[in-house]
């Protein structure tokens, strides 16, 4: 993960160079699907998701495909990074996680232009 100089760390990204500016300092983390969390660590399906992950929405979204495909998930709130999903050479992602989400039973709205919710 490149760490920015923002203290809060809302800018932190996985991807070495944004929009926003080179990455600065790199740490490494461990990454693990939601799924897999779910599982490891024996919890129920959460009823309602956020989701804000700077460009990584698709990857998040496909890594808890047992979450959507559970009735226990109602909605899901995902903050959609158009420009850092430009970034990463994946501008159709949106519409992927509109058609991931709806072929798991969701209804889908744009709340805004980079706020997408999923319901049922």
């Amino acid at each position: 993960m490149h760490l920015a100089a923002d203290p809060l760390g809302a800018t932190h990204s996985l991807l070495g160079d944004t929009p926003a500016g080179p990455g600065g300092p790199r740490i490494e983390v461990p990454l693990r699907t939601g799924d897999g969390v779910l599982a490891e660590e024996r919890l129920p399906v959460p009823t309602v998701v956020k989701i804000d992950v700077e460009g990584f929405e698709e990857d998040v979204v496909a890594g808890m495909r047992g979450v959507l495909a559970s009735p226990t998930c109602r909605a899901l709130f995902i903050e959609v990074h158009f420009a850092l999903l430009e970034a990463r050479k994946t501008p159709d992602a949106p519409a992927r996680i509109v058609a991931e989400l709806r072929g798991h039973g969701f209804r889908t709205r744009w709340l805004d232009p980079s706020h997408l919710m999923g319901w049922r």
